[in-house]
């Protein structure tokens, strides 16, 4: 296939899901409508999602400029000694932490290979980038043009020539981010070269690990979905989580920013830091890697939910479920009815096809 037919075969599927918008949405419901590669379940999972597609579409992001308060950083970077930044984006459950802590760890190792893992990160216990996407999120300019000026000042002291930078909340909050804090990531590429590093999971597991992560979540007023009573079924329901089902429209308008090309795909394993580790030109045994987020014992969902009705502290829920977890000893293995994991299927099954036939990246 031509890179010429590639590309025209990639438009047709946008613009033929385009053709289907009213269809699928005339009642504000997804109807049981035949798009490629499968049909569409009757269901409200989810309006949300598929529109994505079509946000790229509609709005050319190859036109939209560099927003001028990000001069100081690009004047930074043409006097830098940075040839690449690699921004690892997440997604969430991928085992984001394991890979931050492994790379902390090994960053002496990194440096002498003119790696740069930067200090600025949360805390040493969680050694991700969290300032990144804390200053997006709040659509601070100055804090951002600040934070990123810390590193470029580290790797020049350190004469580093390539940067990681870690935080899996660049796709978590990728819908949360104003355009215009998003063209920080055009304003470095147009310095130096900037990729994605994407870890993609099953879309089942994904959505239910998820799921079970915003139960332990404290509540907060947004994202709504966070430490609610709510079934699975409830959750798929909320606009901001089925969101994260777009893997596609994450991709695309990542690639309208840093060029097309440039956000590499990894299938989420056992293996995923070691993956990581040997695509950045190093060995590691899966006895260094650092494993974060495991535990031998689960809080089950109903107990969960219970916990949740209380609307407790981050304290006092952190109590709770470590007392939970004390006490509990034969639990039940729990994951999604097999309708939800259907109807999550089918519709993921577009972004499929699309991610193996275009982007080469499979789920087998």
């Amino acid at each position: 296939m031509t890179k010429n037919k590639l590309e025209s075969d990639k438009k047709w599927v946008l613009k033929a899901l385009a053709k289907k918008e009213n269809q699928i949405y005339s009642s504000g419901q997804l109807g049981q409508q035949e798009l490629k590669g499968g049909l569409v379940p009757s269901t409200t999972i989810n309006k949300e999602l598929i529109a994505n597609f079509f946000a790229y579409k509609k709005s050319d992001l190859a036109e939209i400029s560099i927003d001028q308060r990000f001069s100081v950083l690009i004047d930074g970077l043409k006097n830098s000694t940075i040839e690449s930044i690699k921004f690892h984006c997440g997604t969430p459950k991928t085992g984001s932490s394991s890979l931050q802590s492994t790379l902390y760890k090994m960053k002496d190792q990194l440096n002498g290979m003119s790696i740069l893992y930067p200090d600025a990160i949360k805390n040493d216990t969680e050694p991700k980038h969290q300032k990144l996407v804390t200053a997006m999120k709040n659509d601070d300019f100055e804090a951002l043009v600040t934070y990123l000026g810390e590193v470029i000042e580290q790797a020049r002291l350190n004469q580093s020539k390539h940067v990681i930078i870690s935080t899996e909340g660049i796709f978590n909050h990728w819908q949360d981010f104003s355009l215009a804090i998003k063209t920080v990531f055009r304003a470095i590429s147009q310095q130096v070269l900037v990729q994605f590093i994407l870890v993609l999971r099953d879309p089942v597991e994904f959505l239910y690990s998820m799921y079970l992560q915003n139960l332990k979540n404290v509540q907060r007023s947004h994202p709504v979905c966070y430490g609610q009573d709510w079934s699975f079924e409830t959750m798929l329901e909320d606009p901001w989580f089925i969101n994260h089902l777009d893997y596609l429209g994450f991709i695309l308008s990542s690639e309208a920013l840093i060029g097309k090309g440039q956000v590499e795909l990894f299938l989420y394993n056992r293996n995923i830091v070691s993956d990581v580790i040997e695509h950045l030109g190093m060995k590691i045994s899966e006895e260094a890697v650092l494993t974060k987020n495991v535990t031998s014992k689960k809080v089950i969902i109903s107990d969960l939910r219970r916990l949740n009705r209380r609307n407790l502290t981050a304290i006092a829920k952190a109590e709770a479920m470590a007392e939970l977890k004390a006490t509990k000893s034969n639990q039940r293995k729990e994951g999604p009815s097999q309708m939800a994991s259907q109807n999550i299927n089918q519709l993921f099954c577009i972004q499929k096809q699309v991610l193996q036939d275009y982007y080469g990246f499979s789920f087998d």
